[in-house]
C-alpha cells in the first residue's frame, strides 16, 4: 500500500514540476514578447493560464490515486471477511 501511494504521489509531483516549468518557460517568453497595445492580459498570466491545465492534471491524478485506494481497500477488506 505504501508503493502505490509513493507512486501517485511521485507522479503528481512530477506533473506539478512540469507545469512549473512549462508556466516559467511561458512567462519569461511572454515578458520578453509582450505588446501591451495588442493584450491587456499582464505577462504573468501566462505562467497562470499554463499551470491551470497542469493543476487539473494533478487532480486527475490524486482522483485515480483516490479510486485505486478505494478499490484495494474493498478487496483487502472482502479477502479479510472471507477468509
Amino acid at each position: 500500500m505504501k508503493k502505490l501511494h509513493l507512486g501517485f504521489a511521485l507522479a503528481a509531483l512530477a506533473v506539478l514540476a512540469a507545469g512549473l516549468i512549462h508556466g516559467g518557460i511561458a512567462w519569461l517568453a511572454a515578458s520578453l514578447t509582450w505588446d501591451p497595445v495588442e493584450t491587456s492580459f499582464p505577462a504573468w498570466s501566462m505562467f497562470v493560464i499554463v499551470l491551470m491545465f497542469y493543476l487539473l492534471a494533478v487532480a486527475v491524478v490524486l482522483f485515480v490515486w483516490l479510486v485505486t485506494w478505494l478499490i484495494v481497500r474493498a478487496v483487502k477488506k472482502r479477502r479479510l471477511q472471507s477468509g
